[in-house]
């Protein structure tokens, strides 16, 4: 019916209004105002866009929470969900908008009279006419995670389930470890102690609750004691008690936040370095040596322990060499001692390295304070190394750049040392204006003269800034 001036329908007996064409069917074709009373709902199959579930677009527009992408004429591919959702499935779309290049809606498909499937990450469309340049609006019945009440206030949920899609949680085979990925929220040990634990066997399909001991995280992963291993195939279902869903910090007026707080410039004082009685490597060689080299069978020489260019010595007759190089794990290579006797079968002494990284993470200044208490007849030398090349590491010299004259101790290249019973504490601060990936400390313990070789004392503290 056309109507040129403002008309009210007013339907009571029913819950919903009809007006039908010559031909019966139902049309309404309306010009001017209409207004209708006592009708609850009016349907005119178009969905609302409801901003609490997850809606997916083509790529190269805004604000989707999933990527939707051309397939074929019936088949659009979903990829790209976001957080804890890994599939979406049929049930879970509820309308589907088609809009060509020019801007014009083609057409919208309805989930009262549209047969949609999924099958892994496409979604077929009956009756759908899809063009391979037309965008897509896919709206879905599936809740975004609440994130914000009135003002920052709380009120929401604080029960996190991986059964609800809120977290993924995978079991580690023969371990008792569950990794825990897609919470907004980073995961302690008190979120799964207040929470619940429940296996399902895959031999079996009994379903346990799971009862530790004891509860630790680190990094995302939970470590239970006191319960049986995982088997692969095994289904875990994790409760945790975390913060209020519906509580947003951005929007608590109450709070102050810090964006850029002076504690994230520097970190606590960390002990990089304790040793309590530092000792040089000691055993007797094999028969098969000479006066510059030594052969021992057990030796297990390595250049992450031997040191290379400090003093060795005989100790039978009380010669020394230095060590020029590890050659194997039972031979090491020496200068000829120096009163001519042989390394065969005697008793010796060889200088020992230990090595310890400095991590930077990204900071750019260094202190380190040291404290150094020799004994007698011992000499014990400390030097600093840096690299830009991830590939090195504490097991030897390679790949690190001999930092010790330029800027430990400037212009002495062995470093702070101490020899006989004595005492020497420094503090170094590294504030030149760069960033080394890591450094490196080289501790070298090295028999001085003769006698007991063993007892000094190292401590280093360290506390990066940036």
């Amino acid at each position: 019916m056309a109507l040129s001036t403002t008309k009210r329908f007013s339907h009571k007996a029913a819950p919903y209004a009809a007006f039908y064409n010559e031909a019966g069917e139902p049309r309404l074709n309306v010009e001017g105002t209409v207004e209708i009373a006592g009708v609850s709902d009016i349907d005119i199959n178009a969905p609302t866009i409801d901003s609490s579930c997850y809606i997916g677009k083509s790529a190269g527009t805004n604000g989707g929470d999933f990527v939707v992408a051309w397939t074929s004429a019936t088949e659009l591919t979903l990829s790209s969900f976001p957080g804890a959702i890994t599939a979406i499935y049929a049930a879970d779309i509820e309308a589907i908008r088609q809009i060509n290049v020019a801007g014009t809606v083609v057409a919208t498909y309805h989930r009262d009279d549209t047969t949609m499937l999924m099958t892994g990450a496409v979604l077929a469309v009956t009756g759908a006419a899809f063009a391979s340049d037309d965008k897509f609006i896919v709206f879905t019945n599936i809740p975004r995670p609440a994130s914000s009440g009135a003002g920052g206030a709380g009120g929401g949920s604080i029960v996190y389930t991986n059964m609800s899609g809120d977290f993924v949680a995978t079991i580690t085979n023969a371990t008792t470890n569950i990794t825990v990925t897609g919470l907004p929220f980073t995961l302690e040990a008190g979120h799964v102690v207040l929470g619940s634990l429940k296996k399902k066997a895959v031999t079996t399909n009994v379903v346990t609750t799971l009862l530790p001991s004891t509860v630790s995280v680190a990094g995302g992963v939970i470590t239970l004691g006191g319960v049986t291993n995982f088997a692969t195939g095994d289904e875990v279902y994790v409760t945790l008690i975390g913060p209020d869903k519906a509580y947003d910090l951005a929007l608590d007026s109450s709070q102050g936040v810090v964006q850029n707080p002076e504690y994230g410039h520097y970190t606590g004082v960390e002990t990089l370095i304790s040793e309590t009685n530092l000792s040089t490597i000691l055993a007797t060689a094999d028969g098969g040596g000479d006066t510059d080299t030594i052969v021992d069978a057990d030796g297990a020489f390595s250049g992450a322990s031997t040191a290379v260019g400090y003093i060795g010595y005989q100790t039978t007759d009380s010669q020394s060499a230095t060590v020029n190089s590890v050659a194997s794990a039972t031979t090491v290579e020496t200068t000829t001692l120096t009163g001519g006797a042989t390394w065969a079968s005697k008793a010796y002494s060889l200088p020992k390295v230990m090595r310890y990284e400095i991590p930077m993470e990204g900071y750019n200044f260094l202190s380190m304070h040291w404290r150094l208490t020799t004994v007698a007849n011992q000499t014990v030398y400390v030097k600093l190394y840096g690299t830009l090349d991830s590939t090195a590491t504490a097991e030897a010299d390679t790949n690190w750049v001999d930092l010790t004259s330029t800027l430990l101790t400037p212009g002495v290249s062995t470093g702070v040392s101490c020899t006989g019973a004595a005492s020497v504490e420094g503090i170094k601060v590294l504030d030149s204006p760069f960033t080394m990936l890591k450094y490196m400390v080289k501790l070298v313990v090295e028999k001085s003269t003769a006698g007991a070789p063993s007892g000094s004392l190292f401590t280093m503290f360290i506390k990066k800034s940036s």
